[in-house]
């Protein structure tokens, strides 16, 4: 789990813009399985988002997008990995952002006690084991049952 909330201002984004920062950001973890990369826009209306004292608007210098970004999955370990990880995702992102003249803010929290992180109910294999890559190719969650049976057979 890597989740990534964007508070928007109503129409800021299409719909197809919002799939395509999706595929971006999902790009952005191609070590994780696809299904770990949860991206959730928030969409507030006039007068229910603002920056300082600024109200937030699809238009003119009021455009600004928040993006807080939390990390289960992995973790980063050093300074140098959360500052490439920042560049990267600056990168991914930058189309919707620099690109269309949009204020942002970007927030990485990681961390957070990786047993309290469940997926139906089925606590995620640990990272980089051989059942995290079964749940990679299979891009879904992977009962115990499932696991026993596709393991028998490589």
């Amino acid at each position: 789990m890597p989740i990534h909330r964007w508070t928007i201002p109503k129409g800021l984004y299409t719909r197809s813009d919002k799939a395509a920062i999706a595929k971006a950001i999902t790009a952005v973890y191609a070590g994780l399985p696809k299904f770990y990369v949860v991206v959730i826009f928030n969409e507030r209306e006039e007068g229910d988002f603002y920056w300082g004292e600024r109200e937030v608007g699809a238009e003119g210098e009021g455009k600004f997008v928040s993006i807080e970004v939390e990390h289960l999955a992995r973790t980063f370990g050093t300074a140098q990995r959360r500052k490439d990880f920042m560049d990267y995702y600056e990168g991914a992102i930058s189309p919707w952002t620099k690109g269309r003249g949009v204020n942002w803010e970007l927030q990485v929290m990681e961390g957070g006690e990786r047993d309290l992180w469940q997926m139906n109910a089925t606590a995620p294999p640990k990272a980089r084991s051989i059942e995290e890559f079964i749940w990679k190719k299979e891009n879904r969650v992977v009962s115990a049952k499932e696991m026993k049976a596709i393991k028998a057979r490589l």
